[in-house]
């Protein structure tokens, strides 16, 4: 495990003998008992998502490289490891309503934003204040990157 957020685990793994990032993420096809319908991320929009991210192909964008959605059976032990296996991915179609887990597998990324400004690696090691040059350079960058997604009609945002 190299990550885990409010939304799922990212581990680190091997797909086609590159080194890649696989996103998991639970998910309910229908809301918990009690639960308000709103609550929920559906089926068939998750399923839309993820086909989305493979069609993104641009330098300031993480590539997806495939996508797999499974009915969950049981939940990954504390330390596993595992290999991707693609023989099935591409995700599924229609409506649902159990349990599941997406898969993405995406582009290894070495670094991130909050990388950079922890490590501190856009400031100037000598007088240890941020270098302009290389904090716009970043900055365009991550424009470029969304106004790519925006004219594809995306509009990125984290739950």
């Amino acid at each position: 495990v190299v990550g885990k957020g409010a939304c799922g685990t990212v581990f680190k793994g091997t797909w086609r003998g590159l080194e890649v990032a696989v996103k998991t993420v639970l998910f309910s096809g229908s809301p918990a008992p009690g639960k308000p319908a709103a609550s929920y991320q559906p089926y068939e929009q998750t399923v839309r998502e993820a086909a989305v991210c493979t069609t993104i192909s641009h330098r300031n964008c993480v590539a997806t490289y495939r996508y797999d959605i499974k009915v969950v059976r049981s939940r990954e032990e504390p330390g596993a490891h595992f290999r991707v296996d693609d023989t099935h991915a591409g995700g599924g179609a229609g409506g649902a309503t159990g349990d599941y887990k997406l898969y993405l597998v995406q582009e290894w990324c070495l670094a991130s934003l909050h990388h950079a400004r922890v490590g501190r690696t856009l400031h100037n090691p000598d007088t240890g204040l941020p270098e302009i040059g290389r904090v716009l350079a970043v900055f365009l960058d991550v424009a470029c990157g969304i106004e790519y997604l925006h004219a594809k009609g995306i509009i990125h945002g984290d739950h």
